[in-house]
């Protein structure tokens, strides 16, 4: 039981990290056209950022 609790939670994880990564790289996508990736990344910007998200 421990394994397959152990298992499942890792495969939540994984799937988790799949999507919030999807979802950044359409964020990014989204923004490249406005924004330069790293300015994007830089801690200035991302309050004016948060609204477009």
């Amino acid at each position: 039981m421990p394994q397959l609790n152990t298992t499942s939670w890792f495969t939540t994880f994984i799937i988790t990290w799949i999507t919030m990564s999807s979802l950044l790289n359409m964020l990014m996508l989204s923004h490249e056209v406005m924004l330069p990736p790293k300015k994007l990344l830089s801690i200035k910007t991302l309050p004016w950022t948060w609204p477009w998200t």
